[in-house]
């Protein structure tokens, strides 16, 4: 079977896969999904009960980090340790990893002194329409075009 580049990523709520109840057609339609080029994203990780079997099991791509997560780690050592194994053990099963939620630059700081450079959140953008996110985008490759970078 022919796989398919796409740039689409489906996330799958890591809650909305605990609640499943047949395993086993999750993961075939999973498969499905990235037979065709779509990849897809463990969302949410790391909010309440989060499986640590789901990394070895599940055909994912991309783990993304939950904000619950992210909220402390400039104030909590615990929740930084949590995040550099979480981010170690990502990195060794050969997951993308993006963190959610990063609203502050002190955020966005320790996250890549952690190593982890895909962020989203308050600090990059706020949730707005389409049109709106289309002109940004298009204003943010012009200045990068324009710097020469």
């Amino acid at each position: 079977m022919a796989v398919y580049q796409h740039d689409i990523v489906i996330e799958i709520c890591e809650d909305a896969i605990t609640q499943r109840i047949d395993m086993d057609q999750a993961m075939m339609e999973i498969a499905i999904l990235r037979s065709h080029g779509i990849r897809i994203a463990l969302d949410d990780f790391g909010k309440e009960a989060s499986n640590l079997n789901r990394l070895t099991h599940l055909p994912i791509d991309i783990v993304k980090i939950d904000k619950s997560l992210i909220d402390r780690i400039g104030t909590d050592r615990r929740s930084r340790e949590a995040l550099r194994s979480i981010i170690h053990l990502a990195e060794a099963l050969e997951f993308e990893i993006i963190a959610e939620g990063a609203k502050t630059p002190a955020q966005r700081d320790m996250l890549l002194s952690l190593g982890l450079t895909l962020h989203q959140g308050f600090l990059h953008a706020r949730p707005m329409p389409v049109a709106e996110a289309n002109s940004l985008y298009a204003q943010r490759i012009s200045d990068v075009m324009l710097s020469g970078s």
